[in-house]
C-alpha cells in the first residue's frame, strides 16, 4: 500500500516507530556444544522423548523444567540417589561425582550456556525430582540384572513432542517396547538462578546400559 508523505519539518526523518511496527526477534538457535553432535558420546539421543518448556512455550520462575526419557533399561542416576516414591522429590543426593566410561556423570544434568559438561566443574544443575523408573546402582547387576527403583508415575509428555515408542508394562506410554523403562527428570526454575529470558540449555542423560542422550534446546523463562 502506498503511503503519501506529510510535508513539514517534523516529518523529514522516516523512522520505523512512525508506523507502530514491532520488530520480531528471531528464534534463538540451540547451543552448538560439540557433544550435541558428537555421536561418539551422544550415542542415543532418541532416549530423550520430550522436554518442557518446548518450542513456543515458556515457564515461570515458580515452575519446572522437565525432560522425559525412555529406554530398554532403567536410566542411570547417581549411585545411592534416594527419592520419595510418592512425590518423586530427591531426598538424598547420591554420589554426583561418579562418572561412566565416557567420562561424563551418571547423574542427569542440565547445563545452561555458556556452561557445558566440559567447562562446568560444578557438574551443572541436578534434578530436584525424579519420576518413573531409574537405576541408582550403576555398578551392580550389569546389563542383564539392573537395579530398578520405581517412583511416582511420570507426567504426560506435553503437546509438541513426538514419541515414537509404544507403551511399556506400566502403560505409561512412551517406552521403546513392552519391556521398557521410563523416567522424568524435573528441575525447579527457582533453583537455576535465572532471570526472565531465553536460554540455551543442554540435557546430558545416561541411559540404562552403555549409551547417552544429549539434547540441546532453547528454554524460555517468563
Amino acid at each position: 500500500m502506498a503511503i503519501t508523505p506529510t510535508p513539514g519539518q517534523n516529518y523529514n526523518n522516516l523512522q520505523l516507530k512512525s508506523f507502530g511496527y514491532v520488530t520480531i526477534a528471531p528464534t534463538p538457535t540451540p547451543p552448538t556444544d560439540s557433544l550435541c553432535t558428537n555421536r561418539a558420546i551422544n550415542t542415543e539421543p532418541i532416549i530423550l522423548v520430550g522436554y518442557y518448556p518446548g518450542p513456543g512455550q515458556s515457564v515461570g520462575n515458580t515452575g519446572q523444567v522437565k525432560v522425559w526419557v525412555g529406554d530398554e533399561r532403567p536410566p542411570y542416576v547417581a549411585p545411592g540417589e534416594q527419592i520419595n516414591t510418592t512425590t518423586g522429590a530427591v531426598t538424598k543426593a547420591g554420589d554426583r561425582t561418579a562418572k561412566a566410561n565416557d567420562g561424563l556423570l551418571y547423574e542427569p544434568a542440565l547445563y545452561i550456556s555458556p556452561a557445558t559438561p566440559q567447562n562446568d566443574l560444578s557438574g551443572g544443575h541436578f534434578p530436584n525430582y525424579i519420576k518413573g523408573q531409574f537405576n541408582n546402582n550403576p555398578q551392580a547387576g550389569g546389563f542383564l540384572h539392573p537395579t530398578v527403583v520405581t517412583g511416582p508415575k511420570p507426567d504426560p509428555i506435553p503437546a509438541g513432542s513426538t514419541p515414537t515408542q509404544s507403551p511399556n508394562q506400566f502403560g505409561w506410554g512412551f517406552g521403546l517396547n513392552q519391556n521398557t523403562y521410563n523416567a522424568e527428570y524435573l528441575w525447579n526454575v527457582s533453583n537455576l538462578g535465572l532471570s526472565s529470558g531465553t536460554y540455551q540449555a543442554e540435557f546430558v542423560i545416561h541411559d540404562g546400559d552403555y549409551d547417552r542422550g544429549i539434547g540441546c534446546v532453547s528454554i524460555q523463562i517468563q
